[in-house]
């Protein structure tokens, strides 16, 4: 009679292994088409913030302003404001 002793930490171990690997594929997978989703939508939202704001940005190249200037002024803009809300998420008498 053979006889395999382990302990049963080991044996619970080695039975889920293949189920532990189905899980993390299909995981990361899922996880990867989540990403390539957000990374759309961001596109998406960007565009739409950018040509809402056409009049704008056309106004501040018409008074000289160059494009990276533009670019940045508007990239801090887009941070303070997710700061501002990010910060108000944080603190719990803000509703």
């Amino acid at each position: 009679m053979n006889v395999d002793v382990t302990r049963e930490i080991d044996y619970y171990s080695k039975q889920s292994t293949r189920m532990t690997t189905l899980i993390t594929t299909l995981g990361g997978f899922v996880a990867m088409i989540m990403a390539i989703g957000a990374v759309f939508g961001a596109l998406n939202t960007m565009y739409s913030a950018v040509a809402e704001r056409g009049r704008e940005i056309a106004t501040m190249r018409a008074l000289g302003f160059g494009a990276a200037a533009v670019v940045l002024s508007f990239s801090i803009e887009a941070l303070l404001i997710s700061f501002i809300g990010g910060g108000s998420d944080a603190l719990p008498f803000f509703p």
